[in-house]
């Protein structure tokens, strides 16, 4: 069965297809990209993973004017980075939170990327079952790959999103 994978940043769409019915953290080729919330730190799944039957009727007029909010989108992209292993933003950007830099667990299966969490994240209100859709581990840093000091053999690596 086909997955389409549903991203919301701000008020646009991304789509991403995978081939995989589930997306927890061990199944192989499911969607990789976790997406933070816009500006707020917040780890966002919006829509969750749906079939693609579902969606074409749903979609279909946004479908259509596609390509214009995708370069939005992209305008909006560049004003926005992540500085991994910094805890402050370089000059004249301006940081909207700093965290850690965390990615999936290299013996998972399912491809996974850094991303900086913050340091004192949101949360979704109410109780929701835990389905280890997604597990996050903290990056450390490792001597001999990483410059000793100012890098520390064990630690935590942070992280800072910053905007301009």
């Amino acid at each position: 069965m086909k997955i389409v994978c549903v991203y919301i940043i701000t008020a646009y769409l991304m789509m991403v297809v995978s081939t995989q019915t589930d997306s927890n953290y061990e199944p192989q080729g499911t969607c990789k990209d976790i997406l933070q919330g816009y500006m707020t730190g917040q780890l966002v799944t919006a829509l969750g993973s749906l079939q693609v039957e579902n969606l074409r009727k749903e979609f279909q007029k946004i479908l259509e004017n596609q390509a214009k909010e995708i370069a939005m989108l992209k305008k909006d992209l560049e004003t926005l980075q992540t500085d991994e292993a910094r805890k402050n933003c370089y000059g004249g950007w301006n940081k909207e939170y700093q965290g850690y830099l965390m990615a999936g667990y290299h013996g998972h299966n399912r491809a996974s990327q850094f991303i900086c969490l913050d340091e004192n994240p949101d949360t979704l209100p109410g109780d929701v079952p835990n389905k280890d859709g997604y597990l996050l581990y903290a990056v450390e840093g490792r001597c001999g790959t990483l410059p000793c000091p100012p890098y520390a053999e064990g630690r935590e690596l942070t992280c800072v999103f910053c905007s301009q």
